[in-house]
């Protein structure tokens, strides 16, 4: 009986996450609950309700802010962008902070207000932290026309705004928000390090592009609309709208610091054994399909990325289970060695939480290898090209219970999920450490006397990153759509080639055979020995 319950309560902790990867929703909603235990962040009272449009008058109000950028350049890449009040609508605001500009979002902040009664502050902050994959914020970052339409390119698909974002992801479904929540850390110099993606379906245009782990960015991007919200004027057409507003951008913010805290998303993908699988899978497959002339084949970063967010899935369900049974508090080896870390990653053109972010993900990164170590062991390598093989309970089907891993009771499966127990343990303290260090900074920077200086930076930072982002975004289009971009179903010609000569050479060792084996020469029968 023993060995049944735990069967079945593994079944359930590797079971698919319906919305998120690592760190779900509820992960999300702890971990922010345990760093804001006396967080000076936190107002004594409830934060009063936002009024119908509030969203509307703050983007209003960010446009006119514009003539305040002291660089008169900045200012006219700006207004030649957007140039009155009506181009700058929610979906502009959307496209220049760097989330999908689809018709079909609801994000809080930009298209919508959350609160239609007072709240308490940290209730506010913990749906907030959840709230960057729920709403689909970075999910489906296609170009769209004026009245939504999708334009589509020569494979037939929707155009990327940035194709750079096809080097981690496809740019439309489930996995299309990945490159917004990569966080990789940062060499001792601040610089990223040099990645060569295992690319999507950039191709060939995006050759020499980067692989663009933008988690860091998004943090230091939402602080700065947090630091904006703080100094929308008090009592004008926001009302009490801004402390509501500030607490939203800075929860979000604390969700792009909490994935730097993880491992799982320090690395594109995490473990060699990832490639090297994929690289013997798409050998045979294409060499079964003639390059995929006589079948279908699909682009190697398909099935790598499909390998790499189901383990997410695995890792993060049974994240969920050790939640429930350790206690989340902030470490105080952590914070101090994150502070530390953060101030030698801080330059006068990053947000501090975008340096805090970086020396999360370098913390958490050391744990990387381990971790999918763990979890390739727990489920025993039996992995398909499209991703490992593990049951569903809410499947309508249920697989047989050998696809899903090893015995569970054996030692080595044993040992390798007590491992993943502990790393998943040390990420979530992890993380509520550096939230709990963002929530005092953040705290400081909106204090008395500090605030408005904040906020000028704050502006100047989100336009000009914004445009710059933007601006090369467009280049990079443009060069994809002047090339061939990889289909997702591709051809290889060598293949073919590899086929043709291996079934020339079968020919002909066949027909080798058949002349030097009298018997097997058509029409000839061997004589019969004489009597």
């Amino acid at each position: 009986m023993t060995q049944v319950a735990t069967r079945l309560i593994l079944l359930a902790s590797f079971a698919l996450a319906p919305v998120a990867d690592a760190f779900e929703a509820p992960l999300h909603e702890q971990v922010t609950r345990a760093a804001l235990v006396g967080s000076p962040l936190l107002p004594a009272a409830d934060v009063p309700a936002l009024r119908r449009g509030a969203h509307d008058a703050f983007r209003r109000w960010f446009f006119v802010q514009i003539q305040t950028v002291a660089d008169p350049a900045l200012r006219a890449r700006f207004l030649k962008r957007y140039p009155d009040a009506r181009a700058f609508d929610a979906r502009a605001f959307r496209e220049l902070v760097g989330l999908t500009s689809a018709r079909a979002r609801n994000v809080p902040g930009f298209d919508s207000v959350r609160m239609s009664s007072p709240t308490s502050a940290p209730e506010l902050l913990l749906k907030a932290a959840a709230a960057p994959e729920l709403d689909l914020r970075h999910r489906d970052r296609v170009l769209q026309g004026p009245t939504g339409e999708t334009p589509r390119g020569s494979d037939g698909k929707g155009i990327p705004v940035d194709p750079a974002d096809t080097n981690a992801a496809p740019a439309t479904g489930a996995a299309s928000d990945t490159a917004a929540f990569l966080a990789f850390p940062v060499q001792p110099d601040g610089t990223l390090p040099p990645v060569t993606p295992v690319r999507y379906d950039c191709g060939a245009a995006c050759a020499t592009t980067g692989l663009g782990a933008r988690g860091p960015a998004f943090a230091g991007r939402f602080t700065d609309l947090s630091l904006l919200a703080a100094a929308w004027p008090e009592g004008g057409a926001g009302g009490q709208a801004k402390g509501a507003l500030a607490l939203e951008f800075a929860g979000a913010a604390m969700h792009y610091l909490q994935k730097a805290a993880s491992p799982l998303w320090t690395r594109q993908f995490g473990h060699a054994t990832f490639t090297d699988y994929v690289a013997r899978q798409y050998a045979w497959r294409a060499f079964v399909s003639a390059g995929g002339r006589i079948g279908p084949l699909r682009a190697t970063g398909i099935s790598t990325e499909a390998l790499q967010r189901n383990l997410r899935r695995i890792v993060d369900r049974r994240a969920v289970e050790v939640s429930s049974v350790t206690a989340l508090t902030a470490d105080p080896d952590a914070l101090l060695a994150l502070r530390l870390r953060s101030n030698e990653l801080q330059q006068p053109s990053r947000s501090f939480a975008t340096a805090l972010a970086f020396a999360a993900a370098a913390s958490a990164d050391h744990d990387a290898d381990a971790v999918f170590e763990a979890a390739l062991v727990a489920t025993c390598g039996r992995v398909k090209l499209d991703g490992f093989v593990f049951h569903d309970p809410r499947a309508s089907v249920a697989a047989p219970t050998s696809t899903v891993f090893c015995d569970v009771e054996s030692e080595r499966v044993t040992k390798a999920l007590a491992a993943m127990d502990e790393l998943n343990q040390g990420a979530l303290r992890r993380a509520v450490a550096v939230t709990r260090l963002y929530s005092e900074q953040l705290a400081q920077a909106l204090s008395a006397g500090v605030a408005t200086e904040a906020s000028a930076s704050a502006l100047n930072r989100i336009v000009r990153d914004g445009l710059d982002e933007l601006d090369a975004a467009d280049t990079r289009r443009a060069e994809w759509q002047s090339g061939a971009a990889r289909p997702e179903q591709v051809t290889d010609t060598t293949w073919l080639v590899i086929d043709l000569i291996l079934v020339a050479v079968i020919a002909i060792g066949v027909a080798w055979i058949v002349r030097r084996s009298p018997a097997l020469r058509v029409g000839r029968v061997a004589p019969v020995a004489a009597s």
